[in-house]
């Protein structure tokens, strides 16, 4: 049992590596093109027998409904906010890796953003950051004007908010103009956003973001 369990942890970290590699550069990589030793059925079997539903996943997988599989893994995933820090990243770019993979991506993410704003028990102190770490993944692996990237970012200005990370926050915000302009998002919803960044600014005390997206949300009127 031992074995299986460091052969799972192993897969969990070359995957993390894989991903970690593509994160760093800060581009949005097709998930189809990122080579990951073992099949989807291999690692989505894995990633179930480290949640502890691989009996559940294996008949899905068998009968090919890789949707339903995926679904099972997501609402299982609330469980890695209690998994050994050392182990979290992994495993949960792991299910990322699995996710995007899927037709049905946009599904399965707000579910994922979902759980990794809930507290990381196992790792109080570090927590905050190994959640905002993984959401940047997901927001980094889509493709830039998917649709469901501007409510991850929101995701992300909202975890940032709560756990004073703005300092982690600026080199996204530097890119904010070309991510409207691949979004394609309505007014509305652009002077939310400013207003949601202005908030966050002004919890941590920057006046000046605060000021320039302010003026962002009063220059369509």
């Amino acid at each position: 049992m031992s074995e299986e369990v460091d052969i799972i942890k192993f897969k969990l970290e070359e995957v993390s590596r894989k991903l970690a590699e593509i994160n760093e550069q800060k581009m949005a990589v097709h998930p189809q093109l990122v080579f990951i030793d073992g099949s989807f059925e291999d690692l989505a079997q894995e990633l179930a027998d480290y949640l502890k539903i691989g009996d559940e996943i294996k008949p899905l997988l068998s009968e090919n409904k890789k949707d339903e599989a995926l679904k099972r893994l997501v609402t299982a995933s609330i469980t890695l906010n209690s998994s050994p820090e050392k182990e979290f990243t992994a495993a949960y770019n792991l299910l990322i890796y699995l996710v995007l993979q899927s037709p049905s991506v946009n599904m399965f993410l707000p579910r994922i953003c979902e759980n990794l704003s809930k507290p990381i028990t196992s790792s109080p102190i570090n927590g905050p950051g190994l959640a905002l770490n993984a959401i940047s993944t997901i927001f980094n692996l889509l493709q830039p004007d998917n649709e469901v990237r501007f409510n991850v970012f929101q995701a992300i200005l909202r975890l940032v908010k709560t756990n004073g990370l703005f300092e982690l926050l600026r080199p996204q915000l530097k890119k904010l103009e070309h991510f409207l302009t691949d979004w394609e998002i309505d007014e509305e919803d652009q002077r939310k956003l400013f207003v949601q960044i202005a908030e966050t600014a002004d919890d941590a005390g920057e006046e000046e973001y605060v000021i320039f997206m302010v003026e962002r949300k009063y220059a369509f009127y």
